[in-house]
């Protein structure tokens, strides 16, 4: 493991911090979960404890269901509404139709720019988030 990159597993996804690129990459497998969020967010409050900032978060799902409830959708919602002045850019790495939904609803709801990446185009979202 590189000494500035943080990573964990959790059953519905994986994610990682780089300290370098002061970036948050979540891998989905499944719907999110309000226990995903739930474990994630102290992971990215104990970061946010050290920096600034995240330059970017990229969530990446090739098929991305959305929301297993609406208590997983309040609480990214909580989660992003808690965390947005700290996070200069969000993308949504996916082919699901969803995606191009996001950033109309919770761009109003955030000050936080959020954009949709084709599942194909990760390396283009990459250079989006920390340009």
């Amino acid at each position: 493991m590189q000494a500035d990159l943080l990573s964990y597993s959790f059953v519905m996804f994986d994610y990682n911090i780089s300290q370098y690129e002061s970036m948050l990459t979540i891998r989905l497998h499944n719907a999110v979960t309000e226990a995903d969020i739930l474990l994630l967010i102290p992971k990215v409050d104990e970061y946010l404890e050290h920096h600034k900032r995240l330059a970017g978060v990229m969530l990446i799902s090739k098929d991305w269901a959305g929301w297993e409830s609406f208590a997983a959708l309040r609480a990214t919602m909580t989660f992003l509404r808690g965390h947005h002045h700290k996070i200069s850019r969000i993308a949504l790495v996916t082919n699901s139709v969803l995606a191009d939904l996001i950033p109309l609803f919770a761009g109003r709801l955030v000050n936080t720019t959020i954009r949709h990446f084709r599942y194909e185009d990760e390396a283009s979202a990459k250079i989006w988030l920390t340009g």
